[in-house]
């Protein structure tokens, strides 16, 4: 969490804390989700009742991440109704580095949710987050990408990382019936020392 990064490092010295920027309209869509260009909502939308409506996005981690601590992926977004939940889950996790095995791309370990700033309930890796009390009021949800388990045990500067979200509507812990917009993504991480070349 964005908040034990600062207090892990103690009172004499907080922890210094970073911001890489992802594109959601360069995001690949599944199953209803679609990208729009438009002034009025956000541009990447989890529809509602249309299937499994998910995306994914990819990145490098960056040459000033402090190695083997956690990356957090916040997503902003917002609801066109009130008064309902969504469910969001992670669809997939794949992380690789040059000269060792990638792991198996398993949603299971290394990607789970976090927090959110509406009213939530987490379980298993998911979160259920309550629409904001206003149209179109934006929040955020966040999820924590790993290491240390047996697919993959550490993260350093320079892997891959390949994530997808998804939105599980069929269920009565999404009850809302209109989109989730996306209008920003981004991975928040702990700044390390950058190597020489």
């Amino acid at each position: 969490m964005l908040i034990g990064l600062v207090l892990a490092a103690g009172p004499a010295q907080a922890a210094k804390v970073l911001r890489l920027s992802l594109n959601p309209l360069g995001a690949i869509l599944d199953d209803g989700a679609i990208v729009q260009l438009s002034g009025g909502s956000a541009p990447l939308l989890l529809t509602g009742n249309s299937g499994v409506p998910n995306f994914g996005l990819s990145f490098t981690i960056p040459n000033d991440y402090k190695s083997d601590t956690p990356l957090v992926l916040e997503i902003v977004w917002e609801a066109y109704e009130t008064d309902c939940s969504f469910l969001l889950a992670p669809n997939l996790l794949y992380r690789s580095r040059p000269g060792e095995a990638a792991d198996g791309g398993g949603a299971s370990s290394g990607l789970i949710a976090l927090e959110a700033t509406t009213d939530f309930t987490l379980s298993g890796g998911r979160i259920q987050m309550a629409a904001p009390a206003t149209e179109q009021e934006s929040a955020k949800v966040r999820f924590e990408i790993s290491g240390g388990d047996e697919e993959f045990p550490s993260l350093d500067q320079g892997d891959g990382i390949t994530f997808g979200i998804f939105r599980d509507d069929r269920g009565s812990e999404d009850s809302c019936t209109g989109e989730l917009g996306i209008s920003g993504i981004s991975i928040v991480y702990e700044k390390g020392k950058v190597p020489k070349t």
